[in-house]
């Protein structure tokens, strides 16, 4: 990536998968992101100190989501800062980052009662997680950070991965700081080797989401675990994750209609193994499978539970047809 002004992309990693953050220095100093707590250590005081500032010069960190590779960082940034650092996440997401440890537990205890996590990997995801910051800067979406010298951060609301996920523009430098709103085809390593199926929480907000990005004025694009891309390549990683969602959603829907009995998510995670040759039936391919099946419930194509058994109805109104249309649309004219 180029040089940008006030501006330095953390590359990183955390177990065993790449990690970018992003510093900007301005008349204050921002940071989005805090990756896991050795991660303040090992990766953001050094870029701190190569742009000349010190921890207690980080006066805003701009959390894009709740999820533990995006915020376990925080309390170590607190601590260094000399607690003047302020946080700023989405509403919506402000709850698990404030309390981390039954966020954690509540969110993905089911697991273990369904044999895909263990006891010992949930008490370790909620150590990992922390104690949880307080958020004094609670966002919706349309916030603007001006942080002096030129440099504003403009704040876009891009739900689907997580409720509350947000994307930071650097209208200056016309960088997109895009966190995971955009999942591609795939979780990597730092080799580059598949280890799991993307993820997201809801679909139609995803792909509504995807349009947004396609349509926000930016050059170069920073995705949270890939290297940093121009927009071309930006255009081609949006449509590659919008044909992804809707083939894996094409696929979801042929396999349930298929029984012609009330069938569990786990039943229909079992089928999927070695999906396209490419993705195990692991904890990640569950977790994307429950987004897709709960959709189909929440559309009136599915009725039932995903533990006692769903049974394809499909007969609901479903408009998501029209949403992909919408997005497609918006990440052609990226290219125009």
């Amino acid at each position: 990536m180029k040089s940008r002004v006030g501006m330095k992309v953390i590359i990183t990693s955390f177990a065993g998968r790449p990690l970018n953050l992003v510093l900007w220095q301005g008349r204050q100093v921002a940071l989005v992101d805090t990756g896991l707590a050795d991660t303040v250590a090992s990766a953001i005081l050094p870029a701190l100190q190569s742009m000349g500032v010190t921890p207690v010069d980080l006066s805003l960190v701009i959390i894009t989501h709740a999820h533990t590779d995006h915020f376990a960082g925080n309390e170590e940034i607190l601590r260094v800062s000399e607690g003047r650092a302020q946080f700023a996440a989405h509403r919506l997401d402000t709850p698990w980052i404030e309390q981390p440890s039954s966020c954690t537990r509540e969110a993905y205890g089911h697991y273990v009662d369904l044999g895909l996590m263990t006891t010992a990997e949930l008490d370790n995801s909620v150590a990992v997680s922390g104690q949880g910051v307080h958020v004094q800067q609670v966002l919706e979406g349309g916030e603007v950070f001006d942080l002096g010298d030129g440099l504003e951060l403009e704040i876009h609301f891009t739900p689907g991965h997580s409720a509350g996920h947000i994307c930071v523009l650097d209208r200056r430098n016309r960088v997109l700081v895009q966190g995971e709103a955009a999942a591609g085809v795939a979780q990597y390593d730092v080799q580059g080797r598949l280890l799991t199926a993307p993820y997201y929480e809801d679909l139609q907000v995803y792909l509504q989401s995807l349009a947004l990005i396609a349509g926000l004025d930016f050059t170069t694009f920073v995705p949270s675990h890939l290297p940093v891309m121009d927009r071309a390549a930006t255009a081609r990683f949006l449509r590659d994750s919008l044909e992804f969602a809707l083939r894996f959603e094409a696929q979801v829907c042929d396999r349930f209609a298929s029984y012609r009995h009330p069938v569990t998510a786990l039943e229909v995670w079992r089928s999927l193994d070695r999906l396209w040759g490419q993705y195990p039936a692991d904890l990640g391919l569950y977790m994307l499978l429950e987004t897709h099946l709960n959709g189909l419930v929440r559309r009136g194509l599915a009725a039932g539970t995903l533990r006692d058994g769903l049974s394809w109805t499909g007969s609901g109104n479903d408009a998501m047809e029209a949403v992909a249309a919408k997005t497609r649309e918006s990440i052609a004219a990226m290219q125009m």
